[in-house]
C-alpha cells in the first residue's frame, strides 16, 4: 500500500516537473540562451557619439528581428554624425544593460537537473525490481 502511496506521489511530481521544464526551458529559449540585453526605449535625437544603439532594418521582414551594433560598420551613430544614418534602418532604442553568460549557466543548470531527475527514475524502478516478492498465504478450507 506505501509502494503505490509513493509511485503514484513520483508519478506527480514527474508530471510537474514536465510541464515546468516545458514551460520555463523550452518556450522562453530564445530569451534565455545567450547574453541577455535589456533596450530602453530612446528617441533618435538623445543619442550620443559611442552610443550603443539597437536599430531595426526596414528590409526585414520580421518585427522581432533587431540588430545590437558598437564599433561596427553597421553602426553608423558611432562612427559618422546623426544625420549620415541610412533611411532604411529605424533606431528602436539604446543599451541599459546586459548579464552575460546567463544562458550558459541556465543551460548547465537544464542538463544536471534533467540528469539528476532520469537517474532518480532509473533508482526508484530498479530498486522495484530488488525488492523480495511478497508470497500471499490463504488457508485453505
Amino acid at each position: 500500500m506505501i509502494n503505490k502511496c509513493i509511485f503514484s506521489a513520483f508519478r506527480y511530481v514527474l508530471v510537474l516537473y514536465a510541464i515546468c521544464f516545458t514551460f520555463l526551458f523550452v518556450s522562453t529559449v530564445p530569451s534565455l540562451f545567450g547574453f541577455t540585453v535589456t533596450v530602453q526605449e530612446t528617441d533618435y535625437h538623445h543619442l550620443h557619439r559611442g552610443d550603443i544603439v539597437v536599430f531595426r532594418d526596414a528590409s526585414s521582414s520580421s518585427k522581432n528581428e533587431l540588430v545590437l551594433a558598437h564599433n561596427q560598420e553597421l553602426d553608423v551613430l558611432v562612427t559618422a554624425q546623426r544625420d549620415s544614418l541610412p533611411a532604411s534602418f529605424k533606431v528602436i532604442g539604446s543599451y541599459a544593460y546586459h548579464l552575460p553568460y546567463i544562458g550558459v549557466i541556465i543551460e548547465f543548470m537544464k542538463d544536471f537537473t534533467t540528469l539528476l531527475v532520469m537517474g532518480s527514475i532509473l533508482l526508484l524502478l530498479f530498486s522495484y525490481t530488488l525488492q523480495p516478492q511478497r508470497r500471499i498465504w490463504r488457508k485453505r478450507k
